[in-house]
């Protein structure tokens, strides 16, 4: 056993005195020392008396024996398992060399935005218990990455989730929405879902939602005058016709009526008809309800009075029944096959050709005449129509009636027989005597062009002859025969054919190719090559695909563009104002009032630059696609108040100088930024067209435009385009970085981007 050693102080003095000196009679003294105030050693009264040197000799140590160490602790203990942020998993009571067993789930901790936890071990290690003991869960660290899905206008963040470093982010579940514009309908693209390709997290990530926009769908109701609802709700896209379902277009016009007008918030539209199918002429950009109107055919009657008495004719008395819409009541006097009339309308003459309003008119009569002399002035070329032996009607005189437009084609008209109340085409010119050209009168009239319907079959002997003034003939395909000495003595220098070829053209002809220009042989007409020809008071250019461009308008005033024009017995739509190079006026001196059709596709470069301020007064049909460079160019006694719905690209210069006469208006801007969210302005808002995609340079230059909203199809708009004025107030449907990508030439300074107009 082992011992312990006691160290002994050993004072010498005091144990040397202990057996000679008895005890003092005063405590405090020390009578055998020379330190007062100490107390001596008493010896033991149950030891012998020793030596020094019996208990420790001269090393001052004495041997004690040591007590025996107690007993370890032998539980129980107290064992608890907690995770690594302190919560308690699990717990146990074991005795001494019991061995912990860890519970049966793997610790689990929520990871965070920084990291992912995946369990690792126990700390410490599991051991047989001699104590309390706490086990604590460790974890190995995987580095995250937050993925935010955020839309690209309205910087609306769907959602926040976190990805391992080096995953692949997958959808959440919740997919995001946009809500729906005024204008467009938002879907989320799940085939493509974000604008960005590479989706390994590397990085703290957000990711711009793809939405798939189109045009919105609007409900549109059909009403009847007396409230009835036609058929089914209609779905109309944004920017869309409401077409009149065939059933109901039908049943109206079982009894001979049809619809004629529609009528929504106190404006009519007009019915059209395009290719069997019948539309309301207004483009839905809201929920509407339509109620449409309905009439029913009418008729009139006209009495002929042929065959006059003053030459010994009968006056044969023919009474003629026309039919007729009452919303369509202008009404084309026509041409009488055979007979040569004028007519009385409510007392006032009237010439075949011109027209009348059959909503005040009483009663129209026509009377026949012997000579031209007696009809009314008018400002085109009449027939004097008869029908042959072959019931062909024929042309037997031309009469030019009026003082202007010489460089105009024969018209096409279409003549009334009388006989059996149907309309007959002309087929032969000529009477195989006489010329038609009167020549002391007509024949001299310089310029002339003559354009012959397709109909036409025949050109009799000496039909143009002693036509002085003709200078241009076209020829339709159906010709078979042209008679001796047609053009005899004509100043004609250019003949078209339409067909390719003349071989089926009578010989006699041929001997008459001497009279015409020496230098200039048969042309085979080209459809493909647009050709100019004047018709009235315009020059147009013939397209291939049966248009017509206006080139030139030969007269001033009040102008009225149509719709159509007819040529080689065919029907020309009128599509495009000007021949892109330079402007329609002949007269640009003069002050114009010009309406244009709504068939009008394209206003052409430059086609009113130079008029300035004579042009006083134009409308811009909804159909318009594109205005020219410098189409109205200076334009400043103009005042347009919108452009057209359609509108895709407006040229550099376009409006220059021009007037925007806007009503105010009260509309909702709603900003990118929140100070600005959902602020009400009323002013001069030009909303420009939903179809727009470019505008050029000074497109706006010097217009006062007070507030401008750039749809979101613009891609491209040139330097200058709005220039002289605050850019604050243009207001983009585009984001930050579309907008500096729209301008050509780098963003001006002073605009507010990112601004949407919400309704």
């Amino acid at each position: 056993m082992k011992k312990r050693k006691l160290l002994l102080l050993a004072l010498l003095p005091l144990i040397s005195a202990c057996g000679s000196n008895p005890p003092a009679d005063n405590p405090g003294e020390n009578p055998g020392g020379d330190n007062p105030g100490e107390t001596p050693v008493q010896p033991n009264p149950d030891t012998p008396s020793e030596t020094l040197e019996d208990i420790g000799g001269d090393k001052g140590f004495v041997t004690v024996p040591e007590e025996p160490s107690p007993e370890p602790d032998q539980g129980p203990f107290t064992i608890e398992f907690r995770n690594a942020d302190g919560t308690l998993l699990a717990s146990d009571r074991l005795d001494r060399g019991d061995l912990p067993i860890a519970p049966d789930t793997t610790p689990t901790l929520e990871s965070t935005s920084e990291y992912k936890f995946t369990f690792k071990e126990w700390y410490p290690s599991l051991e047989p218990v001699t104590q309390d003991q706490v086990y604590i869960a460790t974890y190995d660290l995987t580095k995250r990455f937050g993925v935010s899905i955020v839309d690209e206008y309205t910087n609306e963040v769907y959602s926040t989730t976190y990805a391992d470093e080096g995953s692949t982010f997958t959808l959440p579940e919740d997919t995001p929405t946009r809500p729906d514009t005024a204008k467009y309908s938002y879907e989320y693209d799940t085939e493509n879902p974000f604008k960005e390709t590479d989706l390994t997290i590397d990085r703290d990530t957000t990711l711009t939602a793809n939405f798939i926009e189109s045009y919105r769908t609007f409900e549109v109701e059909l009403y009847s005058v007396s409230g009835t609802k036609y058929g089914e709700t209609l779905e109309v896209t944004y920017g869309q016709r409401t077409e009149i379902p065939a059933s109901i277009i039908e049943d109206i016009g079982t009894d001979g009526s049809r619809i004629y007008q529609a009528t929504a918030d106190s404006t009519n539209f007009d019915i059209v008809e395009e290719n069997g199918h019948y539309y309301i002429d207004d483009y839905v950009t809201e929920d509407k309800t339509y109620t449409l109107s309905e009439e029913s055919q009418r008729s009139f009657t006209m009495n002929f009075y042929l065959n006059p008495t003053e030459t010994g004719g009968t006056a044969q008395e023919i009474e003629h029944v026309e039919n007729y819409y009452s919303s369509e009541s202008e009404y084309t006097l026509p041409y009488i096959v055979g007979h040569n009339v004028y007519y009385e309308v409510d007392g006032i003459e009237y010439a075949p050709g011109e027209k009348v309003d059959l909503a005040s008119v009483d009663s129209i009569e026509g009377y026949e005449v012997n000579d031209t002399t007696n009809i009314p002035t008018v400002e085109y070329v009449t027939y004097d129509l008869s029908v042959n032996t072959n019931g062909d009607l024929v042309a037997n005189k031309v009469g030019y009636q009026g003082t202007y437009n010489y460089e105009i084609p024969v018209p096409q008209p279409h003549a009334l027989d009388l006989t059996n109340n149907s309309y007959r085409t002309l087929k032969t010119v000529g009477d195989g005597t006489n010329p038609l050209f009167d020549g002391t009168i007509y024949g001299t009239l310089p310029n002339v062009y003559l354009a012959l319907p397709t109909t036409v079959t025949t050109i009799a002997a000496n039909a143009f002859s002693n036509a002085t003034g003709l200078t241009k003939v076209y020829i339709g395909e159906n010709i078979t025969s042209i008679g001796e000495n047609a053009f005899e003595l004509t100043n004609t220098s250019d003949v078209y054919f339409e067909r390719a070829s003349d071989d089926d053209v009578a010989t006699g002809f041929a001997s008459d190719l001497s009279l015409f220009s020496a230098t200039e042989e048969f042309s085979n007409f080209n459809y493909d090559t647009p050709y100019s020809v004047a018709v009235g008071n315009f020059t147009y250019e013939f397209n291939a695909d049966k248009t017509a461009t206006l080139t030139k308008i030969n007269t001033m005033g009040q102008i009225t563009i149509p719709e159509n024009v007819e040529l080689f017995g065919e029907t020309y739509e009128v599509t495009t104002i000007g021949d892109g190079s330079n402007n329609v006026f002949n007269y640009s001196s003069s002050y114009h009032y010009l309406t244009l059709p709504d068939t009008i596709k394209l206003i052409n470069d430059y086609a009113f630059d130079g008029v300035n301020t004579n042009l006083r007064q134009i409308n811009l049909p909804k159909g318009i696609t594109r205005i020219g460079n410098r189409a109205f160019y200076n334009c400043s006694y103009v005042s347009f108040s919108t452009l057209p719905f359609k509108l895709e690209e407006i040229g550099y210069e376009a409006f220059y100088n021009c007037d925007f006469n806007i009503s105010y208006t009260t509309f909702h801007i709603n900003y990118s930024e929140d100070e600005f969210e959902g602020t009400t302005i009323n002013g001069r808002l030009l909303d420009l067209p939903p179809f727009l995609r470019t505008i050029g340079y000074s497109a706006f230059e010097n217009v006062d435009l007070e507030y401008v909203l750039i749809p979101k199809g613009v891609t491209e708009i040139g330097t200058y385009a709005f220039d002289s004025y605050y850019y604050d107030t243009l207001y983009f449907e585009h984001t930050e970085e579309e907008v500096q990508d729209l301008y050509t030439n780098g963003t001006p300074t002073g605009y507010r981007s990112n601004i949407r107009i919400v309704e």
